[in-house]
């Protein structure tokens, strides 16, 4: 027996109809209730992925949330690093400037400015208002010489001090070239001088 099925639009659906009633297809008797076999028509994709293969998965909420705490770690630690370095930066600049300070503090104590009759203590102006200093003489043994010791310090932000210390001699006590003695005049008698060979009158 030969049956067509002009009814059906593919022959897919026409053999599945014929299966589903019991019919003959193929030399071979379909019920209702039997498991069709694949159609010819249904073949693998070649690009299809079959069973035995594994399809890839994406991050899991686990690997992004480890991601994210290793990648904050780290630039927890580029920021400590950043911070760190500043701070160097700044503490040689104060150090540098206060060292200049203190150097002009001890140049004003030469030049007798500030007097080593007692401690002297005092803020500086300008841009340098941040800063004080403090001159402390002690003496050294021999008279009118001093161990002067000129302290900067930095009281604003981080402090910082600069220590300064040199033997100094008393410039109340240094005269000046105006001041100096002049030597005698040459006396004008003299003894005569014989000649050699030669007899006096």
């Amino acid at each position: 027996m030969i049956l067509r099925y002009s009814a059906f639009t593919s022959p897919l659906e026409g053999e599945v109809a014929a299966r589903l009633c019991g019919r003959r297809v193929g030399g071979e008797v379909f019920g209702p209730a039997k498991t069709l076999p694949p159609h010819p028509a249904r073949k693998a994709s070649p690009t299809s992925p079959s069973r035995g293969e594994v399809r890839r998965k994406g991050l899991s909420l686990l690997e992004v949330l480890l991601a994210l705490s290793i990648l904050v770690l780290a630039l927890a630690a580029l920021g400590q690093l950043v911070d760190f370095g500043t701070e160097r930066g700044n503490d040689a600049r104060y150090y540098t400037r206060g060292t200049r300070l203190a150097q002009s503090k001890m140049a004003e104590v030469e030049a007798g400015l500030i007097p080593l009759t007692s401690d002297a203590d005092g803020q500086f102006e300008g841009d340098d208002a941040a800063w004080t200093f403090k001159v402390t003489p002690e003496p050294a043994g021999p008279p009118n010489l001093f161990n002067v010791t000129v302290r900067v310090t930095r009281g604003s932000g981080r402090p910082l001090e600069v220590v300064l210390t040199q033997l100094i001699f008393d410039p109340a006590f240094m005269g000046s070239a105006a001041q100096a003695e002049k030597p005698p005049p040459p006396d004008d008698t003299t003894m005569p001088t014989t000649p050699m060979g030669g007899t006096t009158p």
